[in-house]
């Protein structure tokens, strides 16, 4: 089971996107936050698989999240989602050190399967099996 933390600031999205993670097996949200320092706080307590992250939040931005995440909960991969420049957002994915970028136009479409490339990329499903 993959668990998965959702983060945008936008409470319409983030049930968007649970509504349609729920419905495809082998993935579980486990929580959800509203902006960076919430991000950070959950992934700490939580330890999820994978992030959900948007760029454009209050308190703290997602790409200063990412980076914390990333030295403190290095196991879990990020994905960023931004409505932004592509161009510059995928810049500052990689200087975040983050696994990858989804634009949010892209979202409906190509979630899952970036879900599942970012999961199998290693060539072995092991207990994050996505049917």
């Amino acid at each position: 089971m993959c668990r998965i933390l959702i983060v945008d600031d936008h409470q319409v999205i983030r049930q968007n996107i649970r509504g349609l993670l729920n419905s495809r097996e082998g993935l579980s949200v486990c929580g959800e936050a509203e902006d960076g320092v919430q991000a950070v706080e959950q992934a700490k307590q939580l330890r999820p698989n994978l992030i959900l992250m948007d760029v454009s939040m209050p308190k703290m931005n997602g790409i200063d999240a990412t980076k914390i995440i990333r030295r403190d909960v290095s196991e879990s991969l990020i994905l960023i989602m931004s409505q932004n420049d592509p161009w510059i957002v995928r810049r500052q994915t990689e200087d975040a050190t983050a696994h990858g970028f989804l634009a949010k136009s892209a979202m409906a479409h190509h979630l899952i399967e970036r879900i599942e490339s970012m999961l199998f990329a290693d060539g072995q499903k092991k207990d994050r099996k996505v049917s």
